[in-house]
């Protein structure tokens, strides 16, 4: 079976793009910082019959990121798609909260900390920004 990893994993491109690799019938990895937020999207999966696991990680930390990754290649054999979809959603204006905020905006959704890729580099989709695989 093949393995889709969804990279910061929320209620709506994320969710929509994992069911839509699920109906392909791949495998479904949902990752977030909130691991209950993500355990109720893996479950909305699981009700409709597809297999779905969750995956902690902080998509702003490239050690987070790096070391999610090894752990789902590991259980899995492999990762063949990658879909990085991180965002820091706030509710304020840029000139309305510190720089230390925008920093950490910033190192999540355009930093992209993902590792490497390697030869055998999954197909990576990314909707948020250039595609990086």
């Amino acid at each position: 079976m093949k393995t889709f990893l969804g990279v910061g994993s929320g209620p709506g491109i994320g969710l929509a793009t994992a069911e839509r690799f699920a109906r392909e019938g791949f495998r479904i990895v949902l990752s977030g910082r909130n691991p209950a937020k993500t355990a109720t999207l893996a479950q909305r999966l699981t009700a409709q019959g597809y297999e779905a696991h969750i995956r902690t990680v902080d998509a702003g930390d490239p050690s987070s990121v790096a070391s999610m990754v090894v752990d789902v290649e590991r259980s899995f054999d492999g990762i063949d798609v990658m879909h990085y979809n991180a965002a820091s959603m706030r509710k304020a204006g840029i000139t309305d909260r510190p720089a230390t905020r925008s920093t950490g905006t910033w190192r999540s959704t355009s930093a992209a900390p993902l590792p490497p890729p390697r030869p055998s580099s999954p197909l990576c989709v990314n909707v948020a920004r250039a595609p990086y695989c």
